[in-house]
């Protein structure tokens, strides 16, 4: 056997193999594509709106399935831990709509006690400044007394002279 014929009997054993190899391979790929088809459809069954040929456009994504890039540890830890932390970000935004809430009802509550606070003092004082003093409440004596009899104007002798006729004691 020559140099040539041996080559050619090298490539006609070895179409064969590589041809098995191939058809390996294709089945391998076969399978693979049914259960990323199954896989999709589960995803489909919790997420309708999914659409695997829009998933399969995404870059990363693709890039994931095709085993071009691989997953930061962020990504790897967000993707195992999303329930946890969708429940943590609502209840934060939970308890910040609460705290506004309560934070917006206690300024109100207070601004309407300051109104109304100062409603009531108001009136109390314009109430007050229409009353007469009250006896004891002056800072003098109740009674008004001159220091003489002789000092009375006619206005006042007239005035005591008519509570004497009306049966009252006069007394200086």
């Amino acid at each position: 056997m020559n140099q040539t014929e041996s080559t050619e009997a090298s490539v006609v054993e070895a179409a064969p193999a590589e041809a098995m190899e191939e058809g390996a391979s294709l089945e391998a790929d076969a399978a693979e594509d049914a259960g990323l088809l199954s896989q999709a459809e589960e995803v489909r069954a919790v997420y309708p709106d999914f659409d695997p040929a829009a998933a399969l456009e995404d870059p990363l994504l693709g890039a994931l399935l095709r085993g071009e890039a691989r997953p930061t540890l962020r990504q790897l830890y967000e993707a195992t831990h999303l329930e946890e932390i969708l429940e943590s970000r609502v209840a934060s935004g939970v308890r910040e709509r609460v705290e506004t809430a309560v934070s917006e009802a206690v300024a109100a509550a207070v601004a309407t006690a300051v109104r109304e606070t100062e409603e009531r003092l108001l009136s109390h004082i314009r109430a007050r400044g229409r009353r007469p003093a009250e006896v004891g409440a002056a800072g003098g004596a109740g009674i008004r007394m001159h220091p003489a009899v002789n000092r009375l104007t006619r206005k006042e002798r007239a005035m005591l002279a008519k509570r004497a006729e009306n049966g009252e004691t006069i007394q200086f």
